[in-house]
Protein backbone atom coordinates (compact mmCIF):
# COMPACT_ATOMS: atom_id res chain seq x y z
CA UNK A 1 0.00 0.00 0.00
CA UNK A 2 1.14 3.32 -0.91
CA UNK A 3 1.24 6.16 1.58
CA UNK A 4 -0.98 8.64 1.08
CA UNK A 5 0.04 12.25 1.04
CA UNK A 6 -2.30 14.87 1.66
CA UNK A 7 -4.58 16.36 4.62
CA UNK A 8 -8.12 15.48 4.41
CA UNK A 9 -11.04 17.78 5.70
CA UNK A 10 -12.80 16.78 8.98
CA UNK A 11 -15.21 13.98 8.80
CA UNK A 12 -18.91 15.22 6.61
CA UNK A 13 -21.28 14.26 9.26
CA UNK A 14 -24.36 12.81 7.81
CA UNK A 15 -24.92 10.97 4.68
CA UNK A 16 -26.79 12.98 2.04
CA UNK A 17 -28.82 11.30 -0.74
CA UNK A 18 -27.34 12.51 -4.63
CA UNK A 19 -29.22 15.76 -6.16
CA UNK A 20 -31.33 14.68 -8.94
CA UNK A 21 -31.08 17.60 -11.10
CA UNK A 22 -34.49 17.32 -13.04
CA UNK A 23 -37.64 14.88 -14.37
CA UNK A 24 -35.41 14.39 -17.13
CA UNK A 25 -32.37 12.92 -15.73
CA UNK A 26 -31.34 9.74 -17.06
CA UNK A 27 -31.67 6.42 -15.66
CA UNK A 28 -28.23 5.27 -15.08
CA UNK A 29 -29.01 1.41 -14.30
CA UNK A 30 -26.96 -0.65 -16.82
CA UNK A 31 -28.19 -3.84 -16.33
CA UNK A 32 -26.43 -6.13 -17.40
CA UNK A 33 -28.46 -9.76 -19.25
CA UNK A 34 -26.92 -13.17 -20.37
CA UNK A 35 -28.43 -13.26 -23.66
CA UNK A 36 -26.96 -9.50 -24.32
CA UNK A 37 -23.13 -10.09 -23.54
CA UNK A 38 -20.58 -12.62 -25.16
CA UNK A 39 -21.12 -16.32 -24.87
CA UNK A 40 -19.77 -17.71 -21.96
CA UNK A 41 -16.93 -20.09 -21.19
CA UNK A 42 -18.07 -21.03 -18.36
CA UNK A 43 -21.02 -20.35 -15.69
CA UNK A 44 -20.75 -20.21 -12.08
CA UNK A 45 -23.97 -21.37 -9.86
CA UNK A 46 -23.67 -21.93 -6.17
CA UNK A 47 -26.08 -24.63 -6.06
CA UNK A 48 -23.61 -27.12 -7.85
CA UNK A 49 -25.73 -27.12 -11.23
CA UNK A 50 -23.20 -24.77 -13.11
CA UNK A 51 -19.70 -25.82 -14.33
CA UNK A 52 -18.38 -24.17 -10.56
CA UNK A 53 -19.52 -23.40 -7.85
CA UNK A 54 -17.67 -20.48 -6.93
CA UNK A 55 -16.03 -17.75 -8.80
CA UNK A 56 -12.83 -18.25 -7.81
CA UNK A 57 -12.82 -21.59 -8.28
CA UNK A 58 -14.12 -20.29 -12.31
CA UNK A 59 -11.21 -17.97 -12.26
CA UNK A 60 -8.44 -20.28 -11.37
CA UNK A 61 -9.71 -22.59 -14.00
CA UNK A 62 -10.17 -20.01 -16.91
CA UNK A 63 -8.30 -18.27 -19.73
CA UNK A 64 -6.62 -15.55 -20.68
CA UNK A 65 -9.90 -13.48 -22.20
CA UNK A 66 -12.59 -16.33 -20.75
CA UNK A 67 -15.92 -14.63 -20.23
CA UNK A 68 -17.60 -16.13 -17.01
CA UNK A 69 -21.54 -15.97 -16.38
CA UNK A 70 -22.37 -15.61 -12.63
CA UNK A 71 -26.01 -16.64 -11.59
CA UNK A 72 -27.75 -15.03 -9.23
CA UNK A 73 -26.60 -16.13 -5.44
CA UNK A 74 -24.67 -14.32 -2.45
CA UNK A 75 -21.11 -15.58 -2.50
CA UNK A 76 -19.11 -15.50 0.49
CA UNK A 77 -15.68 -14.90 -1.31
CA UNK A 78 -13.00 -12.25 -2.96
CA UNK A 79 -12.65 -12.16 -6.87
CA UNK A 80 -9.05 -11.90 -7.05
CA UNK A 81 -8.51 -11.86 -11.08
CA UNK A 82 -4.71 -14.03 -10.64
CA UNK A 83 -3.58 -11.48 -13.76
CA UNK A 84 -6.14 -13.06 -16.78
CA UNK A 85 -7.98 -10.69 -18.34
CA UNK A 86 -11.62 -11.82 -17.67
CA UNK A 87 -15.01 -10.78 -17.74
CA UNK A 88 -17.18 -11.61 -15.45
CA UNK A 89 -20.73 -11.22 -15.43
CA UNK A 90 -23.74 -11.46 -13.20
CA UNK A 91 -26.59 -12.53 -15.49
CA UNK A 92 -29.26 -10.94 -13.06
CA UNK A 93 -27.68 -8.02 -11.79
CA UNK A 94 -26.43 -6.68 -8.25
CA UNK A 95 -30.43 -6.87 -6.71
CA UNK A 96 -29.65 -10.53 -7.29
CA UNK A 97 -26.01 -11.48 -7.32
CA UNK A 98 -23.79 -10.29 -4.39
CA UNK A 99 -20.04 -10.81 -3.51
CA UNK A 100 -19.44 -10.95 0.13
CA UNK A 101 -15.85 -11.01 1.40
CA UNK A 102 -16.20 -10.64 4.74
CA UNK A 103 -12.41 -9.76 5.10
CA UNK A 104 -9.73 -7.94 3.09
CA UNK A 105 -10.48 -6.44 -0.61
CA UNK A 106 -13.63 -7.83 -1.91
CA UNK A 107 -12.14 -7.43 -5.40
CA UNK A 108 -8.51 -7.72 -6.60
CA UNK A 109 -6.69 -6.85 -9.93
CA UNK A 110 -3.19 -6.66 -8.86
CA UNK A 111 -1.45 -8.99 -11.46
CA UNK A 112 -1.34 -7.04 -14.20
CA UNK A 113 -4.16 -7.35 -15.60
CA UNK A 114 -4.71 -5.73 -19.10
CA UNK A 115 -7.58 -4.29 -21.01
CA UNK A 116 -10.90 -6.34 -21.26
CA UNK A 117 -10.12 -6.87 -17.43
CA UNK A 118 -14.48 -6.03 -16.15
CA UNK A 119 -16.83 -7.09 -13.16
CA UNK A 120 -20.33 -6.88 -14.61
CA UNK A 121 -23.99 -6.70 -12.35
CA UNK A 122 -22.72 -7.23 -9.09
CA UNK A 123 -22.94 -5.90 -5.38
CA UNK A 124 -19.77 -6.13 -3.76
CA UNK A 125 -20.13 -5.71 0.50
CA UNK A 126 -17.91 -6.43 3.08
CA UNK A 127 -14.75 -5.66 1.96
CA UNK A 128 -11.81 -3.92 2.68
CA UNK A 129 -9.43 -3.70 6.67
CA UNK A 130 -6.79 -1.81 7.35
CA UNK A 131 -3.90 -2.76 4.85
CA UNK A 132 -6.58 -3.14 2.13
CA UNK A 133 -9.35 -1.23 0.33
CA UNK A 134 -12.07 -2.48 -0.53
CA UNK A 135 -11.06 -2.67 -4.40
CA UNK A 136 -7.77 -3.03 -4.64
CA UNK A 137 -6.21 -2.10 -8.69
CA UNK A 138 -2.40 -2.62 -8.75
CA UNK A 139 -0.48 -1.51 -11.72
CA UNK A 140 -3.64 -3.59 -13.70
CA UNK A 141 -6.01 -2.50 -15.73
CA UNK A 142 -10.06 -3.06 -14.62
CA UNK A 143 -13.91 -2.30 -15.73
CA UNK A 144 -16.36 -2.39 -12.84
CA UNK A 145 -20.08 -1.98 -14.69
CA UNK A 146 -23.46 -1.94 -13.22
CA UNK A 147 -21.94 -2.48 -9.78
CA UNK A 148 -22.97 -1.40 -6.23
CA UNK A 149 -20.41 -0.57 -3.73
CA UNK A 150 -22.41 -0.85 -0.21
CA UNK A 151 -21.31 -1.42 3.58
CA UNK A 152 -17.48 -1.97 2.70
CA UNK A 153 -14.81 -0.71 4.84
CA UNK A 154 -10.93 -0.41 4.35
CA UNK A 155 -8.74 2.59 4.28
CA UNK A 156 -10.64 3.46 0.92
CA UNK A 157 -13.55 2.25 -0.97
CA UNK A 158 -11.99 1.57 -4.36
CA UNK A 159 -7.84 2.18 -4.57
CA UNK A 160 -6.06 2.81 -7.76
CA UNK A 161 -2.28 2.51 -7.83
CA UNK A 162 -0.68 3.69 -11.75
CA UNK A 163 -3.90 1.89 -12.68
CA UNK A 164 -6.85 2.17 -15.66
CA UNK A 165 -9.72 2.00 -13.36
CA UNK A 166 -13.41 2.22 -15.39
CA UNK A 167 -15.94 2.55 -13.70
CA UNK A 168 -19.77 2.68 -15.72
CA UNK A 169 -22.87 2.90 -14.03
CA UNK A 170 -21.69 2.38 -10.67
CA UNK A 171 -23.23 3.20 -7.15
CA UNK A 172 -21.73 3.53 -3.81
CA UNK A 173 -23.85 3.59 -0.64
CA UNK A 174 -22.78 3.13 2.89
CA UNK A 175 -19.40 2.43 2.75
CA UNK A 176 -16.93 3.42 6.35
CA UNK A 177 -13.72 3.78 4.40
CA UNK A 178 -11.44 4.90 7.18
CA UNK A 179 -8.97 7.16 5.17
CA UNK A 180 -12.06 9.17 4.10
CA UNK A 181 -12.04 8.50 0.25
CA UNK A 182 -14.18 6.89 -1.51
CA UNK A 183 -12.34 6.57 -4.89
CA UNK A 184 -8.39 7.09 -4.33
CA UNK A 185 -6.11 7.44 -7.49
CA UNK A 186 -2.58 7.42 -7.42
CA UNK A 187 -1.26 7.57 -10.49
CA UNK A 188 -3.17 5.83 -13.62
CA UNK A 189 -6.49 7.21 -14.75
CA UNK A 190 -10.20 7.30 -14.03
CA UNK A 191 -12.88 7.10 -16.36
CA UNK A 192 -16.45 7.62 -14.41
CA UNK A 193 -19.54 7.61 -16.23
CA UNK A 194 -23.21 7.32 -14.54
CA UNK A 195 -21.44 7.31 -11.31
CA UNK A 196 -23.51 7.73 -8.29
CA UNK A 197 -21.35 8.14 -5.11
CA UNK A 198 -22.90 9.13 -1.94
CA UNK A 199 -19.52 9.88 0.24
CA UNK A 200 -21.23 8.69 3.89
CA UNK A 201 -18.65 9.10 6.29
CA UNK A 202 -16.15 9.81 3.49
CA UNK A 203 -14.73 13.64 3.54
CA UNK A 204 -13.42 12.92 -0.46
CA UNK A 205 -15.76 11.82 -3.17
CA UNK A 206 -12.77 11.20 -5.62
CA UNK A 207 -8.88 11.50 -5.20
CA UNK A 208 -6.70 11.99 -8.15
CA UNK A 209 -3.18 12.32 -7.19
CA UNK A 210 -0.58 12.61 -10.18
CA UNK A 211 -3.07 11.27 -13.13
CA UNK A 212 -5.79 12.37 -14.44
CA UNK A 213 -9.51 11.74 -14.91
CA UNK A 214 -12.75 12.02 -16.69
CA UNK A 215 -16.23 12.33 -15.04
CA UNK A 216 -19.33 12.37 -16.89
CA UNK A 217 -23.03 12.54 -16.21
CA UNK A 218 -22.22 11.42 -12.58
CA UNK A 219 -23.46 12.32 -8.98
CA UNK A 220 -21.19 13.02 -6.30
CA UNK A 221 -22.47 13.58 -2.78
CA UNK A 222 -19.91 15.05 -0.08
CA UNK A 223 -21.42 17.72 1.57
CA UNK A 224 -18.79 19.47 3.87
CA UNK A 225 -16.28 17.59 2.04
CA UNK A 226 -14.62 17.57 -0.83
CA UNK A 227 -16.69 15.77 -3.89
CA UNK A 228 -13.64 15.54 -5.97
CA UNK A 229 -9.81 16.46 -4.97
CA UNK A 230 -6.63 17.12 -7.77
CA UNK A 231 -3.67 17.14 -6.83
CA UNK A 232 -0.90 17.45 -9.46
CA UNK A 233 -3.77 15.87 -11.59
CA UNK A 234 -5.63 17.00 -15.17
CA UNK A 235 -9.52 16.32 -16.24
CA UNK A 236 -12.60 16.67 -17.15
CA UNK A 237 -16.01 17.31 -15.19
CA UNK A 238 -19.18 17.44 -17.44
CA UNK A 239 -22.87 17.04 -17.40
CA UNK A 240 -22.45 16.60 -13.81
CA UNK A 241 -23.60 17.12 -10.08
CA UNK A 242 -21.31 17.92 -7.35
CA UNK A 243 -22.20 18.62 -3.84
CA UNK A 244 -19.50 19.51 -2.04
CA UNK A 245 -16.53 21.30 -2.88
CA UNK A 246 -13.56 21.18 -5.82
CA UNK A 247 -10.13 21.52 -4.84
CA UNK A 248 -7.72 21.80 -7.58
CA UNK A 249 -3.97 22.26 -6.66
CA UNK A 250 -1.23 21.81 -9.40
CA UNK A 251 2.86 21.68 -8.32
CA UNK A 252 4.24 25.13 -9.10
CA UNK A 253 6.05 24.37 -11.91
CA UNK A 254 3.56 22.33 -14.08
CA UNK A 255 2.40 25.25 -15.99
CA UNK A 256 -0.38 22.73 -18.43
CA UNK A 257 -1.94 21.23 -15.34
CA UNK A 258 -5.44 22.19 -15.85
CA UNK A 259 -8.55 20.86 -14.72
CA UNK A 260 -12.15 21.70 -16.88
CA UNK A 261 -16.18 22.12 -15.51
CA UNK A 262 -18.37 22.15 -18.44
CA UNK A 263 -21.80 21.84 -17.25
CA UNK A 264 -21.16 20.97 -13.76
CA UNK A 265 -23.16 21.97 -10.67
CA UNK A 266 -20.53 22.07 -7.79
CA UNK A 267 -23.46 23.20 -5.07
CA UNK A 268 -19.87 24.19 -3.09
CA UNK A 269 -16.68 25.82 -3.48
CA UNK A 270 -14.10 25.70 -6.05
CA UNK A 271 -10.17 26.57 -5.55
CA UNK A 272 -7.20 26.47 -7.89
CA UNK A 273 -3.61 27.02 -6.82
CA UNK A 274 -1.37 26.61 -9.70
CA UNK A 275 -1.94 25.43 -13.11
CA UNK A 276 -5.57 26.47 -13.94
CA UNK A 277 -9.02 25.89 -14.66
CA UNK A 278 -11.98 26.24 -16.62
CA UNK A 279 -15.27 26.81 -15.88
CA UNK A 280 -17.96 26.87 -18.66
CA UNK A 281 -22.34 26.50 -18.29
CA UNK A 282 -21.65 25.66 -15.23
CA UNK A 283 -23.30 26.73 -11.87
CA UNK A 284 -21.23 26.92 -8.57
CA UNK A 285 -22.46 28.66 -5.69
CA UNK A 286 -19.57 28.54 -3.09
CA UNK A 287 -17.51 31.42 -5.19
CA UNK A 288 -14.04 30.15 -7.13
CA UNK A 289 -10.81 31.31 -5.62
CA UNK A 290 -7.35 30.98 -8.03
CA UNK A 291 -4.07 31.46 -6.39
CA UNK A 292 -0.73 31.74 -8.18
CA UNK A 293 -2.61 30.22 -11.93
CA UNK A 294 0.01 29.88 -14.52
CA UNK A 295 -2.75 29.67 -17.40
CA UNK A 296 -5.14 31.97 -19.44
CA UNK A 297 -8.37 31.32 -17.55
CA UNK A 298 -11.85 31.56 -18.62
CA UNK A 299 -14.50 31.36 -16.94
CA UNK A 300 -18.39 31.44 -19.43
CA UNK A 301 -21.48 31.09 -20.17
CA UNK A 302 -22.04 29.99 -16.07
CA UNK A 303 -23.57 31.39 -12.86
CA UNK A 304 -21.86 32.09 -9.29
CA UNK A 305 -24.02 32.98 -6.39
CA UNK A 306 -23.99 32.17 -2.83
CA UNK A 307 -20.28 33.23 -2.22
CA UNK A 308 -18.72 35.78 -0.26
CA UNK A 309 -16.84 36.82 -3.27
CA UNK A 310 -17.86 35.72 -6.51
CA UNK A 311 -14.54 34.91 -7.93
CA UNK A 312 -10.97 35.57 -6.06
CA UNK A 313 -7.78 35.97 -7.89
CA UNK A 314 -4.21 37.29 -7.40
CA UNK A 315 -3.81 37.69 -11.17
CA UNK A 316 -5.57 40.05 -13.85
CA UNK A 317 -4.66 37.02 -16.86
CA UNK A 318 -8.47 36.06 -16.71
CA UNK A 319 -11.65 36.14 -19.05
CA UNK A 320 -14.82 36.53 -17.35
CA UNK A 321 -18.24 36.56 -20.19
CA UNK A 322 -21.23 35.87 -20.32
CA UNK A 323 -21.45 35.05 -16.29
CA UNK A 324 -24.31 35.73 -14.27
CA UNK A 325 -22.98 36.95 -10.57
CA UNK A 326 -26.22 36.90 -7.98
CA UNK A 327 -25.99 36.98 -4.42
CA UNK A 328 -22.83 37.45 -3.96
CA UNK A 329 -21.30 39.60 -0.92
CA UNK A 330 -18.96 40.58 -3.88
CA UNK A 331 -18.40 40.17 -7.40
CA UNK A 332 -14.94 39.84 -7.41
CA UNK A 333 -11.24 40.40 -4.93
CA UNK A 334 -8.01 40.37 -4.85
CA UNK A 335 -6.49 41.95 -8.42
CA UNK A 336 -9.95 40.70 -10.68
CA UNK A 337 -11.72 43.87 -11.37
CA UNK A 338 -15.71 43.37 -10.74
CA UNK A 339 -16.43 41.37 -14.26
CA UNK A 340 -20.17 42.64 -13.99
CA UNK A 341 -21.16 45.01 -16.97
CA UNK A 342 -17.86 44.45 -19.27
CA UNK A 343 -17.84 40.90 -21.63
CA UNK A 344 -21.92 40.59 -21.57
CA UNK A 345 -21.41 39.85 -17.55
CA UNK A 346 -24.59 39.82 -15.52
CA UNK A 347 -25.65 41.02 -12.06
CA UNK A 348 -29.13 39.52 -11.81
CA UNK A 349 -31.40 36.50 -10.44
CA UNK A 350 -30.91 33.36 -12.57
CA UNK A 351 -34.20 32.32 -11.84
CA UNK A 352 -34.15 28.89 -11.67
CA UNK A 353 -37.25 26.99 -11.87
CA UNK A 354 -36.51 24.68 -8.45
CA UNK A 355 -33.34 24.53 -6.98
CA UNK A 356 -34.19 23.24 -3.65
CA UNK A 357 -36.12 20.41 -5.50
CA UNK A 358 -32.33 19.57 -7.55
CA UNK A 359 -34.52 21.55 -10.95
CA UNK A 360 -31.44 23.76 -12.05
CA UNK A 361 -33.46 24.77 -15.54
CA UNK A 362 -34.03 28.14 -16.20
CA UNK A 363 -37.75 29.92 -16.04
CA UNK A 364 -38.99 31.38 -19.13
CA UNK A 365 -38.55 34.85 -18.00
CA UNK A 366 -34.28 34.05 -16.87
CA UNK A 367 -32.12 36.98 -18.02
CA UNK A 368 -29.80 33.67 -18.37
CA UNK A 369 -31.48 32.73 -21.42
CA UNK A 370 -30.01 33.26 -24.81
CA UNK A 371 -27.14 34.84 -22.67
CA UNK A 372 -24.09 32.79 -22.80
CA UNK A 373 -21.56 32.70 -25.67
CA UNK A 374 -22.83 33.58 -29.22
CA UNK A 375 -19.80 32.05 -31.27
CA UNK A 376 -19.54 28.87 -33.15
CA UNK A 377 -19.63 26.04 -31.31
CA UNK A 378 -21.66 27.03 -28.80
CA UNK A 379 -24.65 26.77 -29.51
CA UNK A 380 -27.47 25.11 -27.21
CA UNK A 381 -28.38 21.83 -28.65
CA UNK A 382 -31.33 22.78 -30.31
CA UNK A 383 -29.33 25.22 -32.27
CA UNK A 384 -30.42 28.66 -29.99
CA UNK A 385 -28.30 30.64 -28.70
CA UNK A 386 -26.25 29.35 -25.73
CA UNK A 387 -27.79 29.61 -22.39
CA UNK A 388 -25.78 31.02 -19.49
CA UNK A 389 -25.81 27.62 -16.71
CA UNK A 390 -25.83 23.66 -16.83
CA UNK A 391 -28.00 23.57 -19.30
CA UNK A 392 -26.69 25.45 -21.93
CA UNK A 393 -24.26 24.98 -24.63
CA UNK A 394 -23.18 21.67 -26.67
CA UNK A 395 -22.58 19.43 -23.70
CA UNK A 396 -26.34 19.57 -22.29
CA UNK A 397 -27.84 16.72 -23.43
CA UNK A 398 -31.38 17.17 -25.05
CA UNK A 399 -31.29 20.43 -22.66
CA UNK A 400 -30.48 18.33 -19.58
CA UNK A 401 -29.16 15.22 -18.52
Amino acid sequence: MRLPFFLLLPACGATVVPLALSDAAPDTSVRVRADDVDPPDVIVDCDGSGDFDTISAAISAADDGDVIHVLPCTYRESIDFLGKALRIVATEGPEDTVVDARNGAVVRAVNGEGTGTSLEGFTLTGGGDSAEAAVYVDFAALRLEDVVLDGNGGWATIYGASADIELAGVTFTDNRPSYGVSVYMSRGGLVATELALDCGSATVGVYLGHGSGMIDRSDISCRGGNATQWEHAVGHVQRSTLLGNVAIVHEDDHYDDFVNLTNTLVDGAVSVTYGSATVRNSIVTGGITFTTVYLSTTVEGSVIEGGYCGITADTTDFTVRNTLFWDNTANACGLLPDPVGTNNNLQEDPLFLDPGAGDWSLSPGSPAVDAGPDASGYADVDGSRNDIGVYGGPFSIGGGW
